[in-house]
């Protein structure tokens, strides 16, 4: 398993094994000389030691490269220097017989590839059978392989006088337990030792047996540098397999970042209701016991081991207190658990909103606290500073009501919902976030269409900057949100009308000259037609910008474009953008031009079967028009950005998304998400999963198949092994 780390054949290694005896109630006649003990006691080194006892036990250990287990937070329980494999099973005198020099040369092998003098051991994990020939054998290898040392630096200990000899499991257990010993600074006292077996030499070497439980204290180098503590674990097997293990301590646990989100969110899957309640349970006693755990530390740990199970849980939080207050009261109202479909695909599509969704200090909080949202940002700011405007980055920044009368000028607004979008849309993507498809609204199409790779960020910040401007120049005009059908809108407009936008099933913008738009607003009122002025200067999507089009193909002349790389959905048809569409400049005008067909965008989607969408722009205007559209279908809506009037931060407002998210199928790519912040892996309640007990007996085991199942958990009551007569 280290081999294939080192090597790189893999990032990741499982290693154990198991010991199993059955019956687990049975004796043995005692035979002298042999590996049994006479009284079922095992005595390594003790001078009454005549052999050892049968345990059953499984014992696994993760095994990854350190620098790795750093980066990722892991909990180091210890580092392997090295190892060493030998066979001497040629060379034995019996086939049960130990052999010194077998021995000794894996240990020495094992100091070798470790690169660790002998004399820095504290501590050696031995074989420690308690037999009487094996024990002696053993410590004069290690005399060997040691050489003269300090008498009494390097204690000896064996696991089998406590749990029994795991046969197969034997190896990974002591390795197990030294692992403790190291991350602990103590030594367990060897069980059952009183007096040192006449047979084993101690003189003029540096081992001592461990008869009391004792602090370790590191060693120093001839440099008089302190050391790390540092252990040996041996493992032989009957046939002439020897092995050897070189451990030390873990580096030094590293405090709690303070780079860690205010908020995050707690997540976890279950394969039933009962699983996801008891989840809730043990957290809620385990934060009680715990409260100062750190939340990202917390997130982090649960983010990375979640299975993907059908039924989902997750809460936002602040930290430990709030979330056991938000775990209690979910189990007090006994909420029930989201429920994914198996056969949920999990695809994401993106929208992209127009005019009406900025406000001042829009996504500023997320710009504080996320980099990756900041550095897209920031790249944005500074293709506009090149192109000749600080504007955008000034109103970002702005609190005055100078900074939003300039946020309302229609050049500002769609160059910095532009930046905005594209910006949150890569930090999505970046996450993991990576949508099946997009659909904008208006300018949001032409944030999609860069996300889509259709043109560059600069191209397209260039591109929206003139369109803005250009709009600035037509004739004054107004907007009215009406709420009814357009077929019934269409009956009402006059020639100095138009449909803007078809935004759901009774939703449509109605654009035109000031006084034209009032006097339609008087008719739906006659009519009882519900409707909202909507504040603006010019009557976009209309024939009254027509006269900026020229201008504006001369641009777009300008532009490189490119089929698109992920698909997004047309304003003009209603349909899925075709590639002549995304590549020919007079697109973009008749996109300027004719009426929004954001509704039959949606339906599109919704025909392919998508369900979960996701608003990248800041607010849910976008969100509650897709709800009305898709009022038939089980669709959700996430808005990553708060809108204006929710009153918490964009931080708590990101962790809610997340749980959203996860609640709907979706995971992020955690490593991605925490880039940056440092987080820990800490010590947490692990899954409760259901116990179900398999019975040895072949008739018990067959009504464990047969039997009812109460509450999820089958039990079984295992009779007796039959005894022979």
């Amino acid at each position: 398993a280290c081999r294939n780390l080192w090597t790189g054949a893999c990032q990741i290694a499982l290693a154990g094994g198991s010991g199993l005896t059955l019956p687990h109630k049975n004796g043995y006649r005692y035979q002298e000389n042999m590996i049994h003990s006479p009284d079922g006691t095992c005595r390594p080194f003790d001078r009454d030691a005549g052999g050892t006892v049968e345990g059953n036990g499984v014992g696994v250990v993760v095994l990854k490269r350190l620098e790795t287990a750093l980066r990722d937070g892991d909990h180091v329980y210890a580092v392997i220097k090295g190892s060493a494999v030998n066979n001497d099973g040629n060379r034995k005198v019996g086939y049960t017989a130990p052999s010194i020099e077998g021995q000794a040369e894996v240990i020495r092998k094992a100091y070798r590839v470790a690169n660790v003098p002998t004399a820095e051991v504290s501590y050696v994990e031995t074989h420690g059978t308690g037999t009487a020939l094996g024990d002696p054998i053993e410590v004069e290898a290690l005399r060997k392989a040691f050489g003269a040392g300090q008498p009494g630096s390097t204690g000896l200990g064996s696991l089998k006088a406590s749990i029994g000899h795991l046969d197969t499991g034997a190896g990974v257990a002591s390795l197990i337990k030294t692992c403790k010993i190291l991350e602990q600074r103590i030594v367990p006292r060897n069980p059952h030792f009183s007096e040192l077996n006449p047979n084993i030499d101690l003189d003029g070497s540096p081992f001592y047996v461990v008869s009391e439980e004792q602090r370790l204290t590191p060693k120093r180098s001839e440099a008089d540098e302190v050391l790390p503590l540092r252990a040996g674990v041996s493992s032989f097997g009957i046939g002439g397999t020897n092995a050897h293990v070189v451990l030390e301590e873990a580096p030094r646990t590293r405090p709690a970042s303070a780079k860690g989100r205010t908020y995050n969110t707690f997540v976890v899957s279950g394969t039933s209701e009962d699983a996801i309640r008891r989840i809730k349970r043990n957290f809620v006693d385990h934060l009680a016991a715990h409260p100062d755990v750190d939340g990202s530390d917390l997130a982090w740990t649960l983010q990375n081991r979640q299975r993907r199970a059908a039924f989902r849980y997750a809460v936002e939080f602040e930290d430990a207190e709030q979330l056991r207050e938000r775990l209690q009261e979910s189990l007090d109202a006994d909420e029930p658990p989201a429920r994914v479909h198996k056969n949920a695909r999990g695809d994401v599509y993106f929208l992209f909103s127009g005019l009406g969704a900025q406000h001042l200090r829009m996504a500023r909080g997320l710009y504080e606290a996320e980099a990756s949202f900041r550095a897209h940002l920031d790249e944005c700011f500074a293709i506009s500073t090149a192109l000749g405007s600080e504007v955008p980055r000034e109103v970002f920044f702005g609190d005055t009501p100078e900074a939003e009368k300039q946020l309302n000028n229609i050049e500002t607004t769609q160059v910095l919902l532009f930046m905005l979008e594209t910006s949150m849309a890569r930090t999505l993507i970046g996450w993991g976030l990576k949508p099946k498809g997009m659909v904008g609204h208006s300018t949001g199409e032409l944030a999609a269409a860069c996300v889509a790779g259709v043109f560059s960020l600069e191209d397209g910040i260039r591109l929206v900057q003139a369109r803005g401007s250009l709009m600035d120049t037509t004739v004054e005009g107004a907007l009215t949100s009406v709420r009814a059908p357009e077929d019934v809108v269409r009956s009402l407009l006059t020639d100095e009308l138009a449909v803007a936008a078809v935004n759901g099933p009774e939703d449509c913008t109605v654009s035109g000259a000031p006084r034209a738009i009032a006097e339609l607003e008087r008719r739906c009122a006659e009519r009882e037609i519900k409707f909202a002025h909507i504040e603006a200067d010019h009557a976009y999507h209309s024939q009254y910008m027509d006269s900026m089009l020229g201008r504006f193909r001369e641009v777009l002349d300008g532009e490189t474009l490119h089929q698109p790389k992920i698909p997004y959905l047309s304003n003009v048809t209603g349909t899925w953008i075709t590639a002549a569409q995304a590549t020919d400049p007079g697109y973009y005008c008749s996109h300027a031009r004719e009426t929004v067909r954001f509704s039959a965008g949606v339906e599109a989607i919704l025909e392919r079967g998508g369900t979960l969408f996701v608003e990248v722009g800041p607010g849910k205007s976008l969100s509650s028009f897709v709800r009305a559209i898709g009022r038939d279908a089980d669709v959700t809506t996430v808005n990553v950005l708060r809108h204006r009037l929710e009153e918490i931060g964009d931080g708590e407002h990101l962790a809610r998304a997340v749980r959203k998210l996860w609640e709907n199928g979706v995971s992020l790519d955690w490593k991605a998400f925490h880039r940056g912040r440092e987080p820990r892996k800490v010590k947490l309640p692990l899954y409760p999963f259901e116990k179900v007990e398999y019975p040895v007996d072949i008739e018990a085991f067959q009504r464990l198949l047969d039997g009812p199942v109460d509450g999820g958990t089958r039990v079984v009551a295992a009779r007796p092994a039959r005894q022979s007569g």
